[in-house]
């Protein structure tokens, strides 16, 4: 079973809260964890996101999507959490490249598309001062 966390919830308490609720209807199911990371989130107003929206936009002539969260299974904790510092994910690939599919794919005028938009990218994040 995989269980994906917003932010807020606590890996543990979530794992403790399922194991108590499968005790109370079947006591001869056990529950082994696996492993759990902690859900991440980076405000959709951070400066960091707005300055990479405002970049996407110059290069590309297209307004981006903001999506305030993503489901996955990564260790963005360690930036937001730990670090203190802003996590953004910029996909560049198209979308129906199949991610983590067998015919995963990646047309190239993305590709090139996304060497010009990360371009814009660290140059406009060159320019934003961050609060610790």
């Amino acid at each position: 079973m995989d269980i994906r966390l917003v932010a807020g919830q606590d890996p543990d308490q979530v794992f403790e809260a399922l194991a108590n609720h499968v005790q109370k209807h079947d006591a001869s199911i056990t529950l082994t964890r696996k492993g759990a990371v902690p859900a991440s989130r980076t405000p959709a107003d951070h400066p960091a996101v707005l300055a990479i929206a405002e970049a996407i936009e110059q290069s590309s002539g297209q307004r981006p999507v903001i999506q305030p969260s993503l489901g996955g299974t990564l260790p963005d904790y360690v930036w937001t959490q730990i670090l203190n510092v802003p996590s953004i994910i910029v996909p560049y690939a198209n979308y129906d490249q199949n991610n983590h599919g067998p015919n995963e794919n990646l047309e190239i005028s993305y590709f090139f598309r996304a060497i010009r938009s990360t371009y814009y990218v660290l140059d406009k994040l060159s320019h934003v001062t961050f609060k610790k």
